[in-house]
């Protein structure tokens, strides 16, 4: 079921927000909440956004737009409570950032290569290693692409308290999502010869040269392609919800039925013959014309896939709720798929012991199959069907909670194993990929040793390994596709409550990712070209003044993002955002 954040309150008030980063990109909020009776049993509340202007890539912007209006009823004494939600958006990027830097890699083995961008090229943003298939996007003056689209979802959500021991509940989600894309694709031409990225036939050839001095060796032409995305989804669940005691022992039983169906299509303009062109990386300027005409629309990839399932948990709780017992099944029904029933069971189990108000200990088991739903060859009916995706998580901890409320934490293991999982070979193909397998350990903690000061600190440590893989055997003993072994956070927020500085509050954080994380991609070239992403370290400070006039209260406030400019790659095509200044105004009355 949803969980709404920002539902409609029993009271009046209005909060409007403007900011602007350093990036010139500037964003407008507003949030709304309206009673609309003098009983204040029907609530109406509205919020919007709007976020227009550049982005911190230089070839990138931006116009998005999202209103989600919302009406809640509550009849009967709160018996009956309905919320429905509508939520219209647009996002609309020009010149998409893709892969926006040209970027550099040296070698470290076969098959496998270290980042290690350029710095003066920085504010690319993006990355391009081996496959540099968007230069054209790197220049804000040219042709380059651009991302229209625009959703729509509808959410009605009905919870009626038959009696004390008996709820139900029905939720309904429709979402029509229409995608329209323009991109940049490399594609085999005689004007490009083998070995060298040449401008024009009859021009002297030029080799794209990293900053280790090492020749991208491959022949690669440029046209557009535009493509057009439809997701249309609508999801219904209906929950029953049983809770009353026997003796000793207190019983929830939450029993449930879902519908989810998904139609899904990709339609694709190829470029016309004459619509190819090139990009010269020395002057950064576009050569050939661009025609802009598109060959008839072709149907690349269609799916319409509908799967029901049962679900049932049974909590039970022993004296006086010290010990906590859980078991879960779902079963999901695909249909019947090639003759058969496409139908998968999981199981699920927990234990929860507590012996005081300070101390818990848990512990959990769970299964997690998908009926089979990806063909090898997408677009193809008769393509047979993969095998059905399968995982098992385990997961044992333990929470503290001291000196009334002032020190909370949790310390957990976990060991997650998946096999078959699906992955792209090229488009709309697929393949199974194995058993990959991650374990770990999480720990958070929150400390508050002042009622002006709050200290929270998280760390993750994931061990995690492809153990199995027949298609990509390059890939086995290695760990999973980008998944740090060591993150961990440390964030703080001190507020002035009295005195000169009464208003005033800094924020403030520390962000450490590494453990040489693993970047793979079999949709781009030959599988093994992997690599290895480096650690970073990003540091954020911030500070509000809050101050109140009449009704209405203010707030100004100013953040540094990635405070000392760290440069850092958040996957092989991208970049990490470098520092960024962020001024808001906000008003609430």
């Amino acid at each position: 079921v949803n969980i709404i954040s920002k539902k409609p309150l029993t009271y009046a008030f209005q909060e409007w927000q403007a900011s602007y980063s350093s990036y010139g990109n500037y964003k407008v909020t507003a949030d709304i909440n309206q009673p609309l009776n003098k009983s204040k049993t029907i609530n109406f509340r509205f919020n919007g956004a709007h976020t227009e202007g550049d982005n911190y890539y230089d070839l990138e912007k931006l116009d998005n737009w999202t209103f989600v209006p919302t009406l809640s009823i509550s009849l009967w004494k709160n018996r009956i409570n309905w919320r429905l939600e509508a939520e219209k958006s647009r996002i609309h990027r020009i010149n998409a950032a893709h892969s926006s830097m040209a970027g550099s890699w040296g070698e470290t083995g076969i098959g496998e290569a270290t980042l290690t961008p350029p710095d003066p090229n920085r504010n690319f943003g993006g990355m391009v290693g081996l496959h540099p298939a968007s230069f054209p996007e790197m220049n804000i003056e040219g042709p380059g692409g651009f991302v229209d689209q625009r959703a729509r979802i509808f959410t009605s959500d009905l919870s009626v308290k038959v009696t004390d021991w008996l709820t139900i509940r029905q939720v309904n989600n429709w979402m029509d999502d229409d995608q329209w894309r323009q991109f940049a694709s490399e594609t085999d031409h005689p004007r490009f010869t083998a070995n060298t990225f040449r401008s024009k036939p009859g021009e002297d050839a030029f080799y794209i040269v990293n900053g280790s001095g090492i020749k991208d060796t491959r022949a690669r032409g440029i046209e557009h392609v535009q493509a057009r995305l439809r997701n249309d989804e609508q999801t219904h669940q209906t929950e029953v919800l049983l809770e009353f005691p026997t003796g000793p022992i207190e019983h929830r039983i939450l029993g449930g039925y879902e519908y989810k169906g998904v139609e899904f299509s990709i339609t694709v303009r190829d470029a016309a013959d004459d619509n190819l062109y090139s990009y010269d990386m020395r002057t950064r300027e576009y050569i050939g014309e661009v025609t802009q005409e598109f060959q008839e629309d072709r149907i690349q990839q269609f799916s319409d896939t509908e799967n029901d399932a049962y679900y049932a948990n049974w909590q039970m709780g022993f004296f006086d709720g010290r010990i906590k017992t859980l078991a879960g099944i779902r079963n999901d029904r695909g249909g019947i798929v090639d003759g058969e029933k496409n139908e998968v069971t999981n199981p699920s189990f927990g234990i929860v012991y507590q012996p005081n108000d300070a101390w818990s200990f848990f512990a959990g088991y769970s299964e997690a199959a998908k009926p089979s739903s990806v063909r090898e060859r997408g677009n193809d009916p008769d393509s047979p069907l993969l095998p059905r995706e399968t995982g098992v998580g385990k997961e044992v901890g333990l929470r503290f909670n001291f000196f009334d409320n002032k020190v909370i934490g949790n310390l957990m293991a976990f060991d997650l194993v998946k096999e078959n999982i699906p992955s792209q070979l090229d488009t709309g193909i697929y393949v199974s990929t194995g058993e990959q397998e991650a374990k770990g350990v999480e720990f958070d903690i929150m400390v508050k040793p002042a009622d002006d000061l709050q200290v929270i600190f998280n760390l993750s440590y994931i061990e995690s390994e492809v153990i199995s893989d027949e298609t990509y055997p390059l890939l086995v003993g290695k760990p999973m596709h980008n998944t740090p072994e060591w993150q961990w956070n440390l964030a703080f927020n001190k507020s002035f409550l009295e005195g000169p500085l009464e208003g005033l509050k800094l924020v403030g954080g520390i962000k450490y990712v590494g453990g040489g994380r693993l970047q793979w991609d079999p949709l781009n070239g030959v599988f093994g070209e992997n690599f290895i992403l480096g650690n970073y370290t990003v540091v954020d400070l911030g500070a509000q003044y809050k101050w109140t006039r009449g009704k209405f209260d203010y707030q100004i406030s100013l953040n540094a993002k990635n405070l000392f400019d760290e440069f850092y790659v958040i996957s092989r095509l991208y970049g990490g955002a470098p520092m960024e200044l962020v001024a808001a105004f906000k008003v609430r009355f």
